[in-house]
């Protein structure tokens, strides 16, 4: 049975958009019973500087960007963004941004 807190093998997710508000696709699938946590993240903008955001729970993180400075995030241990259970991890740009992600990630026992 698995434990509270246990994930997965890592792995790795990318997508890119060129559209205002919600990927067309999700990042990362949803899990059934499962929390998608991601522990690394690059996102380069293409177009125009501006917001992108991550979500799949309550909460949103959001990144301000300026075109050719992409963002490396890396958690070093602590995870950069985690959804609640069941749900899948989605991104969204600002007005304007086309945006290109990609990152790891686990599967982690809520």
């Amino acid at each position: 049975m698995a434990q509270i807190g246990e994930a997965g093998p890592v792995k790795y997710f990318s997508g890119s958009d060129a559209d205002d508000g919600a990927y067309t696709t999700a990042l990362v699938a949803a899990v059934t019973g499962k929390k998608i946590r991601v522990l690394s993240l690059s996102i380069t903008v293409l177009t125009t500087a501006g917001t992108v955001a991550l979500a799949g729970s309550g909460t949103t993180w959001t990144a301000h960007l300026a075109v050719g400075f992409p963002l490396v995030q890396t958690g070093l241990g602590v995870p950069v963004y985690e959804t609640a259970s069941g749900v899948a991890l989605t991104a969204t740009n600002g007005a304007g941004v086309d945006s290109f992600i990609n990152g790891t990630y686990q599967e982690v026992e809520p």
